[in-house]
């Protein structure tokens, strides 16, 4: 029997890691669940696997749909106010492919800018002036507005593959090849490389495997007044450093 060992450490926590161990026929969502087990997590599939050689800029997305019932429906919501947002109006200029594209082209497209602040005032209810600070500062921006907002204005993004049905096998890994894997709207990261490839491995064993670790599991879920006390407090300030920046 085939199979991969793959070292699963946080990109924030370098000194946390976990080796687990599947067969080559188990799928990226099977590697999920045991990168889940292994950090003593409930199951949960908020998540998502890049694998390429850059993985956020050219890899190959896998996700899965969410398991849990939205009783609230705010999925069904905030898909709808995708929907409805239009892709920039740039007539004959090229339409930026990535994240980093998108921000250069509001560093330097006046009209690109206008366009989001007013997204930002019609679909987000900011107000016009806090628009204004925002645009200040794009990378401030980035980390306030909700995943994928952005994403959908950039045009010529892949559509996710899924997860549950990528084996292993078909992904042709090789011996230190890396991944990334996203999980939760806390956007926790893990690099995740094959560190090793077994063609003889045991055939009677119940896989996957956690096979070793160290260091602790970080909190699956932030307490949310904690999560957006943390996240606005360091907006504003970044948005009041540039600020007095500008005034120097």
């Amino acid at each position: 029997m085939k199979t991969y060992t793959f070292h699963i450490s946080i990109q924030d926590m370098p000194d946390t890691w976990r080796t687990v161990e599947l067969t080559s026929q188990q799928t990226l969502r099977d590697l999920h669940v045991a990168i889940q087990e292994a950090l003593d997590w409930e199951p949960d599939d908020d998540m998502a696997f890049f694998v390429g050689e850059n993985p956020l800029e050219d890899g190959e997305q896998f996700t899965l749909d969410d398991d849990w019932d939205d009783e609230d429906g705010e999925d069904d919501e905030f898909d709808a106010l995708l929907a409805e947002i239009p892709p920039f109006d740039l007539d004959d200029a090229d339409r930026p492919e990535s994240m980093e594209e998108v921000l250069a082209l509001l560093e330097s497209n006046p009209e690109a800018r206008a366009q989001v602040r007013q997204m930002l005032i019609d679909q987000m209810g900011v107000p016009g002036f806090m628009a204004d600070m925002m645009l200040g500062s794009l990378r401030s921006l980035m980390e306030m507005l909700p995943e994928g907002l952005l994403a959908g204005l950039a045009g010529g993004e892949s559509e996710a593959q899924d997860a549950s049905t990528a084996t292993l096998e078909a992904l042709e890994l090789a011996p230190g090849q890396r991944m990334l894997y996203m999980f939760g709207a806390d956007d926790w990261r893990f690099d995740v490389r094959v560190e090793a490839i077994n063609e003889a491995a045991e055939d009677d064993a119940f896989y996957p495997l956690i096979l070793d670790g160290d260091g602790p599991a970080p909190q699956q879920y932030a307490a949310e007044d904690e999560e957006e006390d943390q996240r606005f407090n360091w907006i504003w300030e970044e948005l009041e450093e540039d600020e007095f920046e500008d005034e120097e």
